[in-house]
């Protein structure tokens, strides 16, 4: 059975994990906001930002490119001769890994001033090592079939075992603020626990054993997987490089109260988009298999499908914001993050166009077009960094909230231009019937 047809009906399983993991992530975010106060929350996540930024190679790129093989194989039949690319992976992620932790080490020791900055980032350096392994095998499940299986580790599992370390280490510390370093050392350990799971899940879920695989010997283009890793990489680089300048540059031109008042409210903006995360990961061995087969009538039903399903779950996830947003900042964090209100809304205007055109970056990565999504979401860094410069230091958090929206409208924008034009795809409900 190939990949695309064990995910056909993984969808309502993998929205479930997915909204009750971004029920789990708003309650961690709330704890550890209220944990750390406002000052001690922009400096952590200040410092996870820069963190998942040097974290890509090894994570989303090598992730995407997995399941993508490991889909492609599935599709074909060939799934017994794809040990090799798993190995290969974990060789990769070694050599990539060392050298980012590497460079952060550096940075800490010889290019940061301040002691404490520095000192979370030698912590950082360690957490490289864990993010890696949770994110390869979750890419071998999704391309096996097992989506909803592959969500469990990273959004059940992590943010429970770090919500259970939160409360207890603000309980030791007496209600006393949880120092940014404490933080950061409970994310680590949570990491471990949902690596440890993930591998748990793939031994569990393997078709056949994969000493037996590899004995087949090696039948994959090492050069073709590492320049699919890194272009993977480029996008998701480019992509959270986007998504997390307005943190960046909140903390570099504001105060990291500001930093922490926006961290909030862009957390909430982003439920707004959750079904688009959702169904997305869902697609994404199911676009690949029948792209693999050629059935483009079918791959072009299963997207306008996904679409409709994502814009509905985002026009009544913005209407409750709109209308609940202040009193749920105030409720969920704390009466000191309702300032955020105005930025919020903003935000959830950019969510909202974001999921109203759909899948459209996955599909053309999926379907070998990675270097259009590359260019789409590069040219929207520019603008936003440009927006960010000009509108932070005269209209703060809602300056830095209007260049992020401005940049998610644009890069879907030019994607849903280039996907039509390139492919005859599209991925929007926003298309009117007569130009399909």
């Amino acid at each position: 059975m190939t990949a695309a047809r064990l995910a056909s009906g993984q969808t309502a399983p993998t929205i479930a994990v997915r909204v009750l993991g971004a029920g789990l992530l708003a309650v961690v975010t709330a704890v550890s906001a209220r944990a750390l106060h406002p000052e001690g929350f922009g400096a952590y996540a200040f410092i996870v930002a820069l963190v998942t930024i040097a974290s890509i190679p090894t994570t989303v790129g090598l992730r995407q490119t997995v399941a993508r093989e490991t889909a492609y194989a599935t599709a074909r039949g060939a799934l017994t001769a794809i040990g090799s690319t798993w190995i290969w992976a974990v060789k990769w992620t070694l050599l990539v890994t060392v050298a980012m932790a590497g460079a952060v080490t550096g940075w800490a020791l010889w290019a940061v001033d301040d002691p404490a900055l520095a000192r979370h980032m030698l912590i950082a350096a360690a957490i490289l090592f864990l993010l890696p392994l949770p994110r390869m095998t979750a890419g071998v499940l999704q391309g096996l079939g097992k989506v909803a299986l592959s969500q469990i580790p990273e959004q059940i599992v992590r943010p429970l075992v770090l919500l259970g370390l939160v409360l207890a280490a603000w309980w030791l510390a007496g209600g006393a603020p949880v120092t940014v370093s404490t933080m950061l050392v409970l994310f680590a350990i949570a990491l471990a626990a949902e690596g440890g799971t993930s591998t748990l899940f793939l031994l569990r879920a393997m078709p056949f054993r994969l000493r037996d695989s590899l004995a087949r010997g090696p039948d994959i283009s090492r050069r073709a997987l590492a320049m699919s890793a890194v272009s993977f990489g480029a996008i998701a680089g480019v992509y959270l490089v986007n998504s997390n300048l307005d943190v960046v540059m909140l903390g570099l031109l504001g105060s990291t109260a500001e930093t922490g008042i926006y961290k909030a409210a862009a957390t909430l903006s982003e439920l707004v988009a959750f079904g688009l995360g959702a169904i997305n990961t869902v697609l994404m061995p199911r676009i690949a298999g029948l792209h693999a087969s050629g059935d483009r009538a079918a791959l072009q039903r299963v997207v306008l499908r996904a679409t409709w399903l994502i814009s509905g779950f985002a026009l009544v996830a913005a209407l409750g914001l709109v209308l609940a947003g202040r009193p749920l900042l105030a409720l969920v964090f704390g009466d000191g993050y309702a300032a955020g209100y105005a930025a919020l809304i903003i935000l959830v205007v950019g969510q909202l166009a974001n999921a109203l055109f759909g899948p459209v970056a996955l599909i053309l990565n999926m379907t070998g077009h990675e270097r259009l999504t590359l260019a789409g979401h590069s040219l929207s860094v520019v603008a936003n960094a440009v927006l960010n410069l000009a509108l932070i230091p005269r209209l703060g958090i809602e300056g830095a909230a209007i260049a992020t929206a401005s940049s998610l409208l644009t890069w879907n924008l030019l994607l849903a231009i280039a996907l039509k034009r390139r492919t005859g795809f599209y991925s929007t409900v926003l298309v009117p019937r007569a130009m399909r």
